[in-house]
């Protein structure tokens, strides 16, 4: 992949370029018979079944789509107010953007952190 594929890739799914996401698209990634097995295996899960049934507190950090893609706004929108009626201790966060919410800008690190240390108390 090169320079101006980078940039068009950030363009159309409204990120800012940089090194990390140069370096992520320019890596290939392996591919083994037990990863082929575990993407097959997730592909076929029931996904909302799944998110259902959880019994941990789980933290789902989601793209919008807003200004991205129309059809998978609507489809987001509509998974993640089915996921809300769930009484599985699930948080959502919106975080616009597409697919790649983790390297947005306004990625809400700070509502990780939040989570992760959530009841845990420092010792004196």
């Amino acid at each position: 992949m090169n320079g101006q594929e980078v940039e068009n890739f950030c363009r159309r799914m409204k990120l800012t370029p940089s090194p990390y996401i140069t370096a992520a698209l320019k890596t290939d990634a392996e591919l083994s018979a037990e990863g082929l097995n575990l993407l097959f295996a997730y592909y076929n899960v029931n996904q909302p079944q799944l998110l259902n049934h959880i019994k941990v507190e789980t933290l789902l950090i989601y793209g919008t789509f807003k200004d991205v893609n129309d059809k998978e706004k609507k489809r987001t929108e509509q998974a993640v107010t089915t996921v809300n009626t769930y009484k599985a201790p699930i948080k959502t966060i919106a975080v616009e953007g597409g697919h790649y919410v983790l390297w947005e800008d306004d990625f809400p690190w700070s509502d990780v952190r939040q989570f992760l240390t959530a009841g845990i108390t420092k010792e004196e």
